[in-house]
């Protein structure tokens, strides 16, 4: 079996799971905050898809092509410099758009909802893990770069898995509030998971970034990769909340919470493809040196 086809199968492997442990949570959702509850947390889940994206400013797909590069060659340090760089940014410049999402939250809400920012609590709240979330992604582009599928796989795995008793915890006691702190949870529990196998993995020296490493030359090879990317997932997420609000004011929440419901369980089945690709094919191509590696 070739290495693709193993990493296919193991991504494949993760993505079952993570559908079993996706239609879980989502009939614990359902039975304890109800359609209605579940038609708010899908919009505030969306605007949080829309921050988390621009706070990663497109960087993942450059991060993997350039650590994987340095992995292959062997260059240490030159990939804990890239690693170091786009921490570090990338940090920062999440911690400024969550910062951002909580004090513009009620104009948001707003848009969203059409209800005065009457849910702008549940947005701030969820935007607070935006930076959680960024810092996870570092941790997948280092294992994704390296090809270390399975400890990509176990991080995915346990993360997924321990979220449902997360939110199983946390709903129960306090309602939608609780399922906005679930949603964080599954974000901290990657964060946690990855850093633990990426030191398991690579090392401990590639656990924290490094200040005195810091480029910016880092930064810049990064910047045009990710604009197009951006632009093609912001709008599909601005189509999603476009057609989540219509449904809410003509519709109300409940229905929205059923047409959501039905959207991610038709969007779950593609995950293991996209999911090798990312984790597998694109470092093993931003690695290649000559023809014979690319055939």
């Amino acid at each position: 079996m070739s290495n693709f086809a193993k990493a296919f199968s193991l991504f494949m492997g993760a993505s079952f799971i993570g559908s079993l442990t996706q239609i879980a949570k989502g009939k614990i959702t359902a039975v304890t905050i109800g359609a209605a509850g579940v038609g708010v947390l899908n919009q505030v889940t969306t605007v949080w898809s829309l921050f988390a994206v621009i706070a990663g400013l497109g960087f993942y797909t450059g991060m993997v092509r350039h650590l994987a590069q340095n992995w292959n060659d062997n260059n240490t340090t030159r990939f804990r410099c890239h690693m170091s760089s786009s921490y570090l940014f990338l940090l920062c410049f999440a911690l400024l758009v969550a910062a951002a999402g909580c004090f513009s939250s009620a104009a948001i809400s707003t848009l969203v909802f059409a209800d005065s920012g009457q849910h702008a609590g549940y947005i701030c709240l969820a935007l607070l893990s935006v930076p959680i979330f960024v810092m996870g992604q570092l941790y997948r582009a280092m294992l994704n770069a390296s090809k270390s599928v399975p400890s990509l796989v176990k991080a995915r795995i346990g993360a997924d898995v321990a979220s449902v008793i997360a939110l199983a915890i946390l709903i129960y006691p306090f309602g939608l509030k609780g399922a906005v702190l679930g949603y964080i949870a599954l974000h901290l529990l990657f964060l946690l998971f990855g850093a633990f196998y990426t030191r398991k993995t690579l090392g401990p020296e590639y656990l924290l970034p490094s200040p005195g490493l810091f480029q910016w030359s880092e930064i810049r090879l990064n910047a045009g990769f990710g604009a197009n990317g951006m632009a093609v997932v912001i709008t599909g997420i601005l189509t999603t909340l476009i057609i989540s609000r219509a449904i809410i004011e003509g519709e109300g929440l409940a229905e929205n919470g059923i047409y959501t419901m039905a959207l991610k369980v038709a969007t779950v089945y593609l995950g293991a493809l996209s999911a090798s690709a990312a984790g597998y094919y694109l470092p093993s191509l931003s690695a290649a040196r000559k023809d014979e590696d690319f055939f």
